[in-house]
């Protein structure tokens, strides 16, 4: 005797299961898909080095192909102490916009700002304190002779991060 609840698949139900699981198939090979960072090859560049002065903090460094619409998501590192020190080449003459993150425990710091960067070397230093977080963009500066100095960038705007609907959305706006 067949229990009551028990009944016969439909071709109905069979097409419902496999949509579902289609669709399920879809957004996890969604999630796995990761912009790779293409660095440009013509034209004036600049070089941004990320710098971790956060003491013992993993960070996460994002920026973006489209600086202004904050469109085109790259995430250079994820958590990770071992990118800092690391650095992208970028179009000078162009906006370029990053993401900074770095938590752990209690602690949590998350910060985005656009610069237009000049041909050259910049770096981005982070670091965290008494319960803040500060971060300077610094331009290398060289003079006949003389040792390169760090000069902070003071044409720079903060942004706010946002996460869009979609993967290929804006991920910031002005504050």
């Amino acid at each position: 005797m067949r229990a009551a609840w028990l009944r016969r698949q439909t071709p109905e139900d069979e097409l419902m299961r496999f949509v579902v699981l289609a669709t399920v198939a879809l957004i996890l090979v969604g999630c796995g898909q990761q912009r790779l960072y293409v660095p440009p090859s013509d034209g004036p560049l600049a070089t941004v080095e990320f710098k971790n002065e956060a003491r013992g903090l993993p960070i996460t460094v994002l920026f973006y192909e489209d600086g202004v619409t904050c469109k085109g998501l790259v995430r250079a590192s994820f958590y990770s102490q071992d990118f800092a020190g690391s650095s992208v080449t970028v179009s000078a003459g162009k906006p370029f916009t990053f993401t900074i993150d770095h938590s752990t425990g209690r602690r949590y710091c998350r910060q985005t700002f656009m610069f237009t960067p000049d041909q050259g070397a910049y770096r981005v230093v982070t670091t965290t304190g008494s319960e803040q977080c500060a971060l300077v963009v610094e331009k290398s500066v060289k003079t006949d002779g003389s040792a390169e100095t760090w000069v902070p960038v003071t044409e720079i705007t903060r942004r706010q991060y946002k996460a869009p609907f979609f993967q290929d959305g804006e991920w910031c706006e002005p504050l």
